[in-house]
């Protein structure tokens, strides 16, 4: 794989954490996990931005949409709560769902 199309993979893959963090986050509003989840929404913001950065002129012409499957999670999200989909966060290597396997 060429390094910008390995910077775009993880551009996207940034941008997709942001977008299903943006739903823990409305979901989890006023309390220590929305806060926790807000940190990494912004953090996953900073890192995709570096990503972007790193493809120079290419990077610049990127414009995020995300897939169905990142709505279809991020609508699920905050329709049932994310317990439910903690697997499937987890395959997505969305930081922060050892939360809600932790939490007391």
């Amino acid at each position: 794989m060429k390094p910008k199309n390995r910077y775009y993979k993880n551009w996207l893959d940034e941008l997709d954490a942001h977008t299903v963090y943006g739903a823990l986050v409305a979901r989890e509003q006023g309390n220590t996990k929305g806060f926790l989840f807000e940190q990494l929404k912004s953090e996953s913001l900073h890192q995709a931005e570096i990503w972007k950065e790193k493809a120079g002129e290419e990077g610049k012409s990127w414009v995020y949409q995300p897939s169905a499957r990142v709505k279809l999670i991020s609508s699920l999200i905050g329709t049932f709560g994310p317990g439910l989909f903690i697997d499937a966060l987890s395959a997505m290597k969305i930081r922060g769902m050892r939360v809600y396997r932790d939490w007391e």
